[in-house]
């Protein structure tokens, strides 16, 4: 019940971006939620985590889709400028790793697609909201927009995706 629950707050999340299209998910761990990316339209998944033993797990489980998934640690992985439609960061660890997730915060920017990517980050307090927004806000290359609560589903007992943040590259 809580894995269905989880499953329609980030789907009523995907709903309110453009179309899906190449989708990036940094610190993806074993991926989880991939069916659910590609059930909301994304046609490519690339996912980033430097846990080797998730990343094996994520590809026996989705052997077959149009995943890729990558070996890195998320402050040195290279992309292509303006590859990805979706850059999705789900409960960065800002207490622990701030640096990381603020060089990765930095370099998702150059990373979404012109006009219409997005970068979506959720976390489960709102004190992590707060500063990832504030992190977010520094980086002149993004612009915050809004997405519409009344249409979110409710957040699963375990917190996950309570709080999300949305950012457009500024232009």
């Amino acid at each position: 019940m809580a894995a269905a629950a989880e499953s329609a707050r980030l789907r009523s999340l995907l709903e309110q971006l453009p179309a899906m299209g190449r989708l990036l998910d940094l610190g993806c761990s074993t991926c989880p939620d991939a069916l659910t990316y590609f059930g909301a339209g994304a046609q490519c998944v690339c996912g980033v985590d430097w846990d080797w033993l998730a990343l094996s797990a994520a590809r026996r489980a989705y052997r077959g889709r149009a995943l890729c998934l990558i070996y890195a640690d998320v402050r040195s992985v290279a992309f292509a400028p303006h590859a990805f439609d979706t850059v999705l960061i789900r409960h960065p660890d800002i207490a622990r790793a701030l640096q990381i997730w603020q060089i990765a915060l930095k370099r998702s920017a150059d990373w979404l697609r012109e006009n219409t990517g997005r970068l979506l980050i959720t976390t489960y307090s709102l004190d992590e909201s707060l500063q990832v927004r504030a992190l977010c806000d520094s980086i002149a290359a993004l612009r915050a927009i809004r997405l519409d609560e009344s249409r979110l589903a409710p957040v699963a007992l375990n917190g996950r995706d309570c709080h999300a943040l949305c950012y457009v590259l500024s232009t």
